[in-house]
């Protein structure tokens, strides 16, 4: 029932401004490069911008769902609106064992911020926060089970080479590991480091094969 509500309150908030030309000059930017996708050229191979490669990749399978039709890949984009206010419910009914009325109204509250008109646009921050509220989730159960650590840390992974910026809250996951069940504290800690770098090296290793190395480092890091 409270999905359904976010959802519908998602669909509300988020398209008030559908039928006006607003466009962020780095969403702009982002979908061309995401464009050029389509062409077979790995971002930053013909055109360069600071952000990192998997925002531009999820925003090429959006475009390509949309097809390259601007008002429905703000529509689709919402999904990760979505997603992170329904994890907000979620995160606050389990963290802090409150009723899911409280879980809402901080669902309702997020909506509310981001449907603002300078927050109505397609950061990669906010995509980056659906992978990192999955993660984040997924710890709190405190699950010992390999394949589901190893999907944390591969959603780890994501949102890193979605915005780099989210790298700081690699300290808050480690904080998290060592406070829950120090039984399997290590066992934890080593599939969710093989998921992060699982994804690091799978992306080095294409930029690698095709002689981008210099280039996606310097982004990365520089």
């Amino acid at each position: 029932t409270y999905a359904f509500l976010i959802f519908g309150l998602t669909l509300l908030s988020q398209n008030s401004y559908l039928d006006f030309e607003i466009i962020d000059h780095d969403i702009s930017t982002s979908l061309v490069i995401a464009n050029d996708i389509f062409k077979g050229y790995l971002p930053y191979e013909r055109v360069w911008d600071d952000k990192q490669p998997l925002f531009y990749f999820f925003n090429y399978v959006i475009l390509f769902f949309s097809g390259k039709n601007f008002i429905y890949y703000k529509i689709i984009f919402d999904i990760f609106i979505f997603v992170n206010a329904l994890l907000i419910l979620k995160i606050i009914s389990k963290r802090f064992r409150m009723k899911k009325t409280t879980g809402l109204i901080s669902s309702v509250t997020y909506l509310a911020f981001m449907s603002l008109p300078w927050a109505n646009a397609e950061y990669s921050e906010t995509m980056s926060l659906s992978f990192l509220g999955l993660a984040y989730y997924g710890l709190l159960g405190g699950s010992s089970k390999k394949t589901a650590n190893l999907t944390w840390g591969i959603f780890i992974g994501i949102s890193t080479l979605i915005n780099i910026g989210s790298s700081i809250f690699l300290i808050g996951f480690f904080v998290l590991v060592i406070l829950q069940n120090k039984k399997h504290i290590i066992q934890k800690g080593i599939y969710l480091f093989f998921g992060f770098t699982f994804v690091h090296s799978t992306v080095i290793l294409i930029y690698f094969s095709q002689s981008l190395l210099d280039i996606y480092l310097l982004t990365l890091f520089k």
